[in-house]
């Protein structure tokens, strides 16, 4: 890949970089939070990177036996 050559197209290059990160990161951190919320489950690396490569299958969760854990009704 040949490095942008002007300032504008090094700003713009940089630009796209930050908004993908970004992407990335919201996708993170969405399907971490709906696992820790529905499942008592942390994403580990390979889950993460399973979501960056657009390869991750969210788990199912026993909503019973997520409440009876926490002491609610199932």
């Amino acid at each position: 890949m040949t490095p942008p050559a002007t300032s504008r197209e090094r700003w713009m290059y940089e630009q796209g970089r930050l908004a993908e990160r970004e992407i990335i990161c919201a996708a993170i951190k969405a399907e971490d939070d709906h696992c820790v919320d529905q499942g008592d489950y942390m994403l580990d690396s390979d889950d993460c990177i399973k979501i960056v490569r657009g390869e991750w299958v969210r788990p199912e969760f026993r909503v019973g036996a997520a409440q009876a854990k926490q002491g609610g009704a199932a």
